[in-house]
């Protein structure tokens, strides 16, 4: 999922934006990721990292079908070219 917003402007405004979107507890995603160098959290079924202010990345496996490794191996495979 590609987002873009006027309030997803870091990590930690995307990570509010999507434990009150997916209706998660306050501790939700609070496991670290490096993405290609930039930071992401993420937790056994999702990923997400921001790579330009107003632009964020989320990789979901909404069943856990593919384990964490696939998750994290899928949001480092993905690039965001410069506009």
């Amino acid at each position: 999922l590609v987002m873009r917003g006027e309030k997803l402007t870091d990590l930690d405004a995307v990570r509010a934006f999507l434990t009150e979107y997916h209706e998660r507890s306050d501790d939700w995603a609070s496991n670290s990721f490096d993405n290609n160098g930039t930071p992401g959290l993420h937790t056994e079924s999702e990923a997400f990292w921001v790579p330009a202010p107003r632009l964020a990345v989320e990789v979901r496996d909404p069943f856990g079908l593919l384990g964490t490794e696939e998750v994290l191996a899928t949001a480092r495979g993905i690039t965001v070219s410069p506009l």
